[in-house]
């Protein structure tokens, strides 16, 4: 994977934490939460990134940022919280 297609990538992917991390707040998700699943998904976005520069041509890289969407993806589930 190209440089410029992976910061397009991750730069995709933060916009989507971003989003998930609001819909967690306005749903009344427990901030310890909200910070250890944006911690997780963070560290495969990076962990990614460092893969694309190390090893451009490996699989890896692109699929620890593609970890990275699905993990926060997974953050739109059932979080138990009450609704109003």
């Amino acid at each position: 994977m190209r440089r410029p297609v992976a910061i397009a990538l991750a730069c995709t992917v933060l916009l989507f934490a971003g989003l998930t991390t609001w819909v967690g707040m306005i749903s009344g998700a427990p901030p310890q939460f909200l910070v250890a699943d944006a911690i997780g998904g963070l560290t495969f976005l990076a962990a990614g990134l460092v893969a694309v520069v190390l090893r451009p041509g490996s699989a890896a890289g692109p699929a620890l940022m593609a970890s990275a969407a699905l993990w926060f993806l997974g953050s739109y589930g059932p979080t138990g919280q009450p609704r109003a």
